[in-house]
């Protein structure tokens, strides 16, 4: 008798719910590392955009400070 004959379809059915249960395991995994990235470029993102917003406030300064005139005075919003 061969191997195939002897171990029968229980065998086949415990390779198949292995082979599924590592599978579903490895697409979970796949998953999880995806959402990580996009949660990870999503806090990049709102760094670069927090640190850009707090340079242009130190380069601009007080944006209500208008000139005008020859004594530049000072006008409020």
């Amino acid at each position: 008798m061969s191997n195939a004959i002897r171990f029968g379809c229980s065998h086949l059915t415990s390779v198949k719910r292995l082979y599924n249960v590592v599978k579903d395991a490895l697409n979970l995994r796949l998953k999880l590392a995806i959402a990580l990235e996009e949660r990870r470029a999503a806090s990049k993102a709102n760094s670069r955009v927090e640190q850009w917003q707090q340079n242009q406030n130190l380069e601009r300064g007080n944006e209500v400070r208008c000139d005008e005139g020859a004594k530049f005075k000072l006008l409020r919003a």
